[in-house]
């Protein structure tokens, strides 16, 4: 695992901006100001690791496919 001190500043930048980004998304959820559904449909697309699916309680992908199947 990397030091502090090897962490690259404008790496330390980038996720604090992902962080608040995510945070204000979800705000904007929460007060209606987002669509719930357009969130889920965007994440169902983007995310493709399954721990980072079942966190948002999506159908994993290797199982996505099996129910869609004949």
């Amino acid at each position: 695992m990397a030091q502090p001190s090897d962490v690259n500043v404008d790496d330390l930048r980038r996720r604090a901006r992902r962080r608040l980004v995510g945070a204000i998304v979800l705000a904007k959820v929460e007060q209606g100001e987002i669509d719930a559904a357009q969130l889920r449909r965007w994440l169902d697309q983007a995310l493709t690791r399954e721990d980072d699916r079942e966190l948002f309680r999506l159908e994993v992908l290797a199982q996505k496919g099996a129910h869609t199947e004949g």
